[in-house]
């Protein structure tokens, strides 16, 4: 059997092979991918080989072991090898493991084609969700991304792009591509895309998921949490006082995992962040979160951004774990764990998630009273009340600002 390497949307190597057909029982699944979090091709080679060589050992005593023994090495494969910590929490049946395979969202997207239009349904409506879905939802996820690495947090963030996207049905707008679209800033209300046509655009996120689900596509479904947008809920609400008491506790009785969730809390990036950053020192010894290389796909313009190491951050070493945390844990693990087991410990609100922190770190910066620019700025926002003298002229804050701004945290 033989392993692959090929890169994902971000240019980082990644591990494929496929499961010998003894041992798919065990893994509830045909197909092994894991990203590898590094550009250089010989070091991935070596990370690869030293993923594979493990499961070599496996399928080379699973004919003299016993099925628990074989289980068990299994389950000790994924946890340290391929850092999925989360496997044992979901009972999952092993039977729809044999329809799965590792395809991208593009492939996920002509198969619902297919089975929609199969659906009785008019011209008209297919037209119009075929075209939301490839114009918008794919460009925004990601045409090759896996299906199976989409978490809560990438839905999320697709709902608050859909707060400042225009009307593309608008003059202006009309001719746009969705890089484009995506890159534009301060959209004057009046333009912006009704509560009504978010709903539709995420009724139909939800329809596209149901169907991978339905067809075994995918084992997770992202939009399981999803709810819609109204005029009087907000979309997440921040974790309060005593939410975060209660979690700081419980991140420090789990393992490196907790330093990661410790992140998100006191500097509010997007999870997606979090794996496209790196730490960078300025030149008056301001440690920080460097997301400034304009070749990061983020989500917009404004995402390029310097994020001071809060206190706290810098007290637990974060900037000497930063790299190895990247390559130790994978968003998905991280996310489906906090969103289905921590979360539960808490909280029982389904407005409270992972994305919850972003709403959090604003929150507590704007009781501290820091001003709504420099919050606007930390979070990777576009100035809240801008102009044109601050858009064209204007310099951004300096890192000693942002870092007194940050420390304001203090739960």
């Amino acid at each position: 059997m033989s392993i692959s390497l090929s890169t994902n949307k971000n240019e980082y190597y990644c591990l494929r092979f496929r499961v010998h057909k003894r041992l798919i029982p065990y893994f509830k699944k045909p197909l092994i991918r894991k990203s590898l979090y590094t550009k250089n091709k010989r070091q991935a080679q070596l990370k690869a080989d030293k993923i594979y060589d493990p499961y070599q050992q496996i399928l080379n005593t699973v004919s003299i072991i016993t099925t628990e023994q074989t289980q068990q090495l299994v389950d000790k494969f994924i946890e340290e090898q391929l850092e999925q910590n989360t496997m044992k929490t979901f009972t999952i049946d092993s039977t729809k493991y044999k329809a799965l395979s590792s395809i991208t969202i593009e492939d996920a997207y002509n198969k619902f084609c297919v089975w929609y239009k199969q659906q009785r349904i008019g011209e008209k409506q297919y037209s119009l969700t075929t075209k939301k879905i490839h114009n918008i939802i794919i460009p925004f996820i990601g045409m090759n991304t896996n299906v199976d690495d989409i978490t809560l947090e990438t839905i999320e963030e697709f709902r608050e792009f859909l707060l400042t996207m225009p009307n593309v049905n608008k003059f202006i707008y009309k001719h746009l591509s969705f890089t484009q679209l995506i890159h534009l800033s301060d959209t004057p209300q009046e333009d912006l895309i009704t509560v009504s046509t978010q709903i539709k655009y995420l009724k139909i996120v939800k329809q596209f998921f149901l169907y991978m689900i339905k067809a075994n596509l995918i084992k997770y479904n992202p939009c399981s949490l999803l709810t819609m947008p109204n005029n009087t809920i907000p979309n997440r609400e921040p974790f309060d006082d005593a939410d975060m008491q209660k979690l700081f506790k419980i991140f420090d009785d789990l393992d490196d995992r907790k330093y990661i969730y410790y992140i998100l809390a006191y500097t509010g990036m997007r999870p997606s962040e979090l794996w496209k950053c790196k730490i960078s020192v300025s030149d008056t010894n301001i440690v920080y979160f460097d997301l400034t290389e304009k070749t990061i796909q983020l989500k917009t313009l404004s995402s390029n951004r310097a994020i001071p190491l809060h206190n706290k951050l810098l007290e637990m070493g974060i900037d000497k774990k930063l790299s190895s945390l990247q390559s130790c844990f994978t968003q998905t693990a991280i996310s489906i764990y906090f969103n289905k087991v921590i979360k539960n410990m808490i909280t029982d609100e389904k407005n409270k998630i992972m994305y919850s922190f972003r709403h959090t770190v604003a929150t507590e910066l704007k009781r501290a009273e820091v001003h709504m620019d420099k919050v606007s700025e930390l979070l990777g926002h576009s100035y809240t009340n801008s102009s044109m003298t601050k858009e064209v002229y204007a310099q951004g804050y300096t890192l000693e600002q942002l870092q007194v701004a940050i420390n304001h945290l203090n739960f």
